[in-house]
């Protein structure tokens, strides 16, 4: 799974060496696009307001999108009329997930909850993180993001979480240069 920290930019080359040679399903949040297209699978969307601002470039960009597009406002609906798209639909409900086949139940409309909440619904076997980097310093969205790790985690239903690169986050961190010869 591909977050947008600079993380991904950094280590492209070892990342893409990785995704070629392993060949994992590579999910891409939002407009993340700091490495080689064809080695992305799907885009992982889920904030109307973000969605609408990103619209024009998920219309160019090849992958499909999954996204909860039955619940989206109209005028998002509309923008996003010709690209294809993977209706997966989302509930928010404090410090909770909950994976089903069609739709799923996160603690937060943060893309990261609803990507988890994907992965997980569609039975993976892990969840290998780039991107995930983490804010600098005290940056209050680290607390954020580190309470859906814990709620995720903590949930008994859930598969590993291990960030193949550095993150400030509450996982565990396997080197990609350790998987990648």
């Amino acid at each position: 799974m591909l977050g947008t920290g600079p993380g991904v930019a950094k280590h492209r080359t070892a990342l893409e060496r990785y995704i070629r040679k392993e060949k994992p399903l590579v999910l891409a949040l939002n407009t993340q696009s700091e490495i080689d297209a064809a080695l992305i699978d799907l885009r992982v969307a889920c904030h109307p307001v973000r969605l609408l601002a990103d619209c024009e470039a998920h219309t160019k960009l090849p992958q499909p999108l999954i996204t909860p597009y039955s619940m989206l406002p109209e005028d998002v609906q509309q923008a996003l009329a010709n690209k294809e798209v993977l209706d997966f639909g989302l509930n928010v409900q404090t410090d909770t997930f909950e994976f089903n086949e069609t739709y799923c139940i996160t603690p937060t409309s943060l893309v990261m909850a609803y990507a988890f909440a994907i992965a997980t619904s569609g039975k993976a076997k892990r969840l290998l993180l780039a991107g995930f980097d983490g804010y600098e310093g005290e940056d209050p969205r680290n607390f954020e993001m580190n309470k859906v790790v814990k709620t995720y985690t903590n949930n008994g239903n859930t598969i590993p979480l291990i960030a193949i690169l550095p993150s400030r986050y509450d996982v565990n961190i396997q080197s990609v240069y350790g998987v990648v010869k």
